[in-house]
């Protein structure tokens, strides 16, 4: 999100995602994440050291992908 990762998707998911995404059919990718018991990681190059914050909430991260679905013509001989 935004060139952050947040997560993986399940292994049972990826194969439908990755044929969405190789298909040229999707229009729009959304993502919300809210509350949060996660880790914000920060990287200080002028120290070159990788700093976290923690965080205590419940966290949720949804995901909307809208596509157009392909339009196959039927051929007639």
């Amino acid at each position: 999100m935004g060139d952050v990762c947040i997560g993986e998707i399940k292994k049972g998911s990826r194969a439908k995602v990755k044929k969405l995404i190789e298909s040229g059919t999707i229009q729009k990718i959304e993502a919300e994440v809210s509350g949060g018991n996660y880790k914000i990681v920060r990287y200080d190059s002028g120290r070159d050291k990788y700093f976290y914050d923690s965080l205590e909430d419940a966290f949720c991260i949804t995901i909307e992908i809208t596509y157009r679905e392909e339009i196959k013509e039927d051929v007639k001989k």
